[in-house]
């Protein structure tokens, strides 16, 4: 089933030495769906994507700082190369802004909701625009959906010499979708399938809070939710 498949994927992408032992083509038509599946994921391109994204340069991919602007543009590069579908005219970007007052009191979070960052724009404040990241690929019943996300920001700079890579959290799950994508583009799935690279949840889960009050389908439609983080 669904569960089964995407389970063992992702935990033999991360687990095993090698993903893509070759297979006569004889015994191809012998394969389980699943064991096409694993067998179509590549562990070092799915490292490379990691290697990437916890690079020195990317600073820990703190939402709305530079190093999580250039992760961002990373993501959507590779579907671009895979050429799956956008879900927003100007492309596969959801953008929205958090503010939190510049001076925050104990228990203060960032805050997404219009109302909250109207308020807080009466006073001295700090704001961050983030994208949360999403494509599409149809599937064979398109009444109901599977939706694969994970975030890709991280904790970024603390001081002048110290920052958090976060190639566990969670360039490890971001590596993960986009693998998992690359396999769907040529691997029609049972239903449709959305992936979501969320922003901002390292600042209180603002990039899934803001998908879940501006979904781009109905979320009664959602057949199951998958969250890869920190795998």
């Amino acid at each position: 089933n669904m569960k089964k498949y995407l389970f063992l994927a992702v935990m033999m992408l991360i687990g095993a030495s090698s993903l893509n032992a070759a297979s006569p083509k004889k015994k191809a038509k012998e394969m389980t769906p699943e064991a096409k599946g694993v067998a179509s994921i590549n562990r070092a391109t799915a490292e490379a994507h990691v290697d990437f994204l916890a690079c020195d340069e990317l600073e820990g991919r703190e939402a709305g700082w530079k190093g999580g602007r250039i992760a961002g543009n990373y993501i959507i590069s590779c579907l671009k190369q895979m050429g799956l579908q956008p879900l927003f005219e100007d492309g596969y970007v959801q953008p929205f802004e958090a503010c939190h007052a510049e001076r925050q009191k104990r228990g203060q979070r960032w805050q997404v909701h219009p109302d909250s960052i109207a308020n807080l724009k009466q006073g001295v404040h700090q704001s961050l625009d983030l994208r949360n990241i999403l494509c599409k690929i149809e599937g064979k019943n398109p009444n109901e959906i599977v939706i694969i996300g994970a975030h890709y920001d991280h904790l970024g700079v603390l001081g002048k010499k110290t920052y958090y890579p976060g190639a566990h959290d969670n360039a490890s799950g971001t590596a993960a979708i986009i693998t998992l994508a690359e396999h769907y583009a040529v691997n029609k799935p049972e239903y449709d399938m959305y992936f979501i690279a969320f922003s901002g949840e390292d600042a209180y889960l603002r990039g899934s809070e803001w998908y879940a009050e501006h979904p781009v389908v109905p979320l009664s439609q959602i057949k199951y939710l998958f969250n890869l983080d920190m795998i």
